[in-house]
């Protein structure tokens, strides 16, 4: 019986942290800081490159913007699910915290953001193609999480 309070005690703690690495930036923590700028410079990188390749569509198919747009959606990506399983800690008196982390203006866009990479990767039909190419301006909505960042991240907050 304690061997299970001791691993409840440590997915407690781990989770702590967790929250913390990705939410601290609001009290200043050096960890959240680099995770929240990396995060705004690959959503500025990453907005950059897809404003381009609509311009010129030669430009999507270059290592760099495949890397920084792959690097750039695993991390949002991590972002979301490292909220959602920390969803119990970040809001302990919520009888459904992690509904309440799913309602969060934040966590719709970002998911709303991320959804035309992962209906990309399931509808490879051809008929599709059109259909996904509207949903790509859905990843301009990362514009608004960069905003969130530069809002929380400024030395007078």
């Amino acid at each position: 019986m304690k061997k299970n309070t001791a691993a409840a005690e440590n997915a407690k703690k781990g989770k702590h942290q967790a929250l913390e690495m990705i939410e601290g930036g609001l009290c200043g923590k050096r960890s959240a800081r680099i995770f929240n700028w990396t995060v705004f410079i690959l959503i500025i990188l990453s907005n950059s490159f897809f404003l381009a390749s609509k311009a010129q569509p030669v430009i999507s198919n270059t290592l760099i913007f495949v890397v920084a747009e792959l690097f750039t959606i695993i991390l949002l990506t991590t972002e979301i699910v490292i909220g959602f399983w920390t969803a119990d800690v970040r809001f302990p008196e919520e009888k459904h915290p992690r509904l309440k982390y799913l309602r969060q203006p934040m966590t719709i866009i970002g998911i709303l953001a991320l959804m035309p990479f992962y209906l990309g990767l399931v509808l490879v039909d051809p008929k599709f193609n059109e259909f996904t190419e509207y949903l790509d301006y859905l990843m301009l909505l990362h514009l608004v999480k960069a905003w969130e960042i530069m809002k929380t991240t400024r030395p007078d907050s």
